[in-house]
Formats: structure tokens, C-alpha cells, sequence
């Protein structure tokens, strides 16, 4: 299981597994943006890792990720799911 939060030029991602390494990772985002099925494959650089205990104390893995290379349909449609998101749930943007 991993948990994400994304952003318009990377992403934050907690995994209850570390990554095997930190090259350049591929990405499938599968989501629905305006209910039109959307599949992203973006790939990004580890920028900034590390660990931490949850309120159970169970290790998590934190990844801070650069995207690399994104091209101009990807950051569209990566900007239009980060204001459909703010629109529809501004108490998730912090």
C-alpha cells in the first residue's frame, strides 16, 4: 500500500516497503478526472527521502519526487486534476 500527494512538479509518496533504489522511477497514475478515465506514465528522480514511525509504530517510507521530463499534455492534465481536487476538496489543500 502506498500513500500519495501530489503536486504540479512532483509527487510525495509513503510506502510501507523502502524503494530497491533511488534512479529514476517509472509512474502509472490511473484516475478519473470530470468521470473521463485518465492514464498518466510520468517518470520521476528521488529528491529527498526518509523514515518514519506511525501513531502504531510501524515504519514508513517517504519519497519526495521530482518529475522529469513531463511533457506539455501531461502538465495539463496534471494542473487539471490539482484544481479539480482544491475545487472539490478544499479541506484536503493545506
Amino acid at each position: 500500500r502506498s500513500d500519495a500527494t501530489l503536486n504540479p512538479g512532483g509527487v510525495r509518496i509513503g510506502t510501507a516497503e523502502p524503494l530497491q533504489n533511488e534512479d529514476p522511477i517509472r509512474l502509472i497514475m490511473q484516475f478519473e478526472l470530470h468521470d473521463v478515465p485518465v492514464s498518466l506514465e510520468l517518470h520521476a528522480q528521488v529528491r529527498s527521502s526518509k523514515s518514519v514511525s506511525d501513531e502504531n509504530g510501524t515504519m514508513r517510507h517517504e519519497y519526495g519526487m521530482e518529475f522529469q521530463s513531463l511533457q506539455p499534455n501531461d502538465r495539463l492534465i496534471l494542473g487539471s486534476l490539482l484544481w479539480y481536487e482544491m475545487h472539490m476538496h478544499p479541506e484536503r489543500a493545506a
